[in-house]
């Protein structure tokens, strides 16, 4: 059995992830497809939530629901980091 493999996602495939999963790359679609079945990790870390959060209440991006909601939504395993 070899070592576990988390993936660090960045603010940019968060929000591609949650909203247009075109825009990620062939690569990185199958990087976090694979983590997904293999059952390693995908993690966020704690600043991603609030660079998101601050964009939105800027106005550059829209949420059409909550972060929780659009994850729970494209079905990751995600987990926040510290």
């Amino acid at each position: 059995m070899g070592p576990s493999l988390v993936i660090l996602l960045d603010t940019h495939v968060v929000l591609w992830l949650t909203s247009d999963p075109a825009r990620l790359s062939g690569k990185a679609r199958t990087a976090i497809e694979v983590s997904r079945k293999n059952g390693d990790g995908l993690a966020i870390c704690d600043i991603t939530f609030l660079e998101l959060a601050t964009l939105a209440g800027k106005g550059r991006i829209h949420l059409g629901m909550s972060l929780e909601s659009s994850f729970r939504k494209s079905k990751p395993a995600l987990s926040s980091s510290q």
